[in-house]
């Protein structure tokens, strides 16, 4: 098998940051739509409004650990999310120099779930060692011996 090291070449920066923000993108819309549509259905049973919101919070919480820490890992162990897809991108293992497995990208999507609890600011910083680190890596991928790379 093809070092896949050498037949793709480092996303930029400019792919990483627009894979997020599609990614964050789906995650806030199926935010959106679980709050909608689990808040009427609670409406009908009379709760109390601050138990439905209580409730309604819990539950998008609850979901985006769910997506931040097994679906997100999960995807990106078979081909990427779905924000690296659409910028042709794919995560791969430093260590194995393939595609990373479930665990990888479970450790790398618990290192990022850390950084985004700690704010804004660790988050700007991560980008700017995308943009400076000549393999491209965030925090969260140095950590994990990731790479981002373009499929070609």
């Amino acid at each position: 098998m093809e070092n896949t090291l050498h037949t793709h070449s480092l996303a930029t920066a400019g792919l990483r940051i627009t894979s997020g923000i599609i990614d964050s993108a789906i995650l806030v819309g199926i935010c959106v739509v679980i709050r909608v549509v689990f808040r009427n259905a609670l409406a009908d049973y009379a709760i109390a409004i601050d138990l439905l919101a209580l409730s309604t919070d819990l539950f998008t919480l609850l979901f985006s650990f769910v997506y931040l820490l097994f679906l997100l890992p999960l995807m990106e162990s078979y081909g990427g999310s779905i924000g690296n897809r659409i910028t042709g991108i794919i995560m791969i293992d430093m260590d194995t120099n393939e595609p990373v497995q479930f665990k990888k990208a479970f450790y790398r999507s618990v290192a990022r779930f850390l950084l985004l609890s700690l704010g804004v600011f660790p988050i700007l910083i991560s980008t700017l060692a995308i943009t400076s680190s000549h393999l491209r890596q965030a925090w969260y991928d140095r950590w994990n011996n990731t790479l981002m790379m373009i499929k070609d």
